[in-house]
C-alpha cells in the first residue's frame, strides 16, 4: 500500500505541431528527458527514505488528441510519437 502519493495534472492546450513551430524539436525531446529523469530521482529518493521499492506512474490523458495528425507518418506529431517511443525503449527499459 502506498503511504504517500501525489496527483498532478498538466494540461496541454496546444497541439504538438504548434509547439514545435515555436520551440526546436530537440528542446521538446530534452524537456521530455528532464521529466523522465525527475521521475527516476523521485523514485530513488522515495526508496531511500522508505527502504522499500517505489514506483512512478505517469498516465497520459489522450482526450482531445487529434488522431488524424498521426495518420501521416511524416507529420510532426507522428515523428514526435516515434521519438518518445524510442526514448522509452532506449533509456527507460526497466
Amino acid at each position: 500500500m502506498f503511504q504517500r502519493f501525489c496527483i498532478s495534472k498538466v494540461a496541454l492546450t496546444k497541439s504538438v505541431d504548434n509547439i514545435v513551430k515555436v520551440i526546436p524539436f530537440s528542446y521538446v525531446i530534452h524537456s521530455y528527458f528532464v521529466l523522465q529523469e525527475s521521475f527516476t530521482r523521485a523514485q530513488l529518493e522515495a526508496e531511500k527514505l522508505s527502504g522499500s521499492p517505489a514506483a512512478v506512474a505517469c498516465i497520459l490523458d489522450l482526450s482531445g488528441l487529434n488522431i488524424t495528425d498521426f495518420i501521416n507518418p511524416l507529420s510532426i506529431s507522428a515523428k514526435f510519437a516515434r521519438l518518445i517511443v524510442k526514448v522509452w525503449a532506449d533509456y527507460f527499459t526497466e
